[in-house]
């Protein structure tokens, strides 16, 4: 017979906010019902304001954790993204976030985390904690980590080189990647625009891919780093 034992959540006494910028986070009903309705008027307002349309959808479908890889020319990207997913994981979904752009406030946090469920990563200092987070995400079940190794947004939507954190994150593992690329972003919501304008936009997904084969060193880290700017610049119509 199965004896219960019960323990206070590892984020027991901590405020909303607090949890939001923690992680791993630890579920609650608040958090799971706004990621929910935001999910919702997501889908709802990129289908008609920017008729968002998706071409190899099929890819997305995994059963196991995977990496999402695209792109970055807008802060429409990573909405359009997680718009793309199968339902099922919406509440598996963790775009990465520059912390400090969307973690250094209240409503930052609230809408990155709160609604989107983002990952805070750090662009200055040591990297490794935001990759060993990143590895926790693969490595759970079923999760989706979505990632724009360019570290910064285009100024003119033209892809910028990718830095080799990627590789450092994927180069000898069996961790599955995505490649994607997507399309009308940088004119739908440019840089230093605040309100979007209703230009369509287009998700163009490439076919999964692994990087167990390739060595876990500097060369290996620059290699999947250049092999998958290649990928996503051959998804581009």
């Amino acid at each position: 017979m199965t004896t219960w034992q019960y323990h206070p959540a590892a984020d027991f006494g901590a405020t909303w906010l607090q949890r939001l910028r923690s992680f791993p986070r630890s579920p609650d009903m608040t958090t799971w019902g706004l990621q929910r309705l935001s999910s919702i008027l997501l889908r709802s307002y990129l289908g008609v304001f920017h008729q968002l349309r998706v071409e190899g959808s099929e890819h997305l479908r995994q059963d196991e954790s995977f990496a999402l890889v695209a792109n970055h020319a807008s802060h429409l990207d990573a909405l359009c993204l997680l718009a793309a997913l199968p339902w099922s994981h919406v509440h598996r979904a963790f775009p990465a976030a520059a912390a400090d752009y969307w973690f250094r406030s209240a409503t930052g946090t609230v809408v990155a985390a709160g609604m989107l469920n983002a990952l805070a990563m750090e662009r200055t200092g040591n990297p490794r904690r935001s990759l060993d987070a990143c590895r926790r995400v693969l490595t759970g079940p079923g999760n989706v980590l979505i990632l724009f190794p360019e570290g910064r947004r285009s100024p003119d939507g033209q892809l910028l080189p990718f830095r080799p954190g990627i590789g450092f994150l994927l180069a000898g593992t069996s961790h599955l990647v995505i490649p994607a690329y997507l399309a009308g972003t940088e004119r739908a919501l440019p840089r230093g625009r605040l309100v979007p304008i209703p230009h369509p936009i287009r998700l163009h997904v490439g076919a999964p891919r692994r990087f167990n084969q390739v060595s876990a060193n500097r060369a290996g880290y620059e290699q999947v780093a250049a092999e998958l700017q290649e990928s996503i610049r051959e998804l581009a119509p």
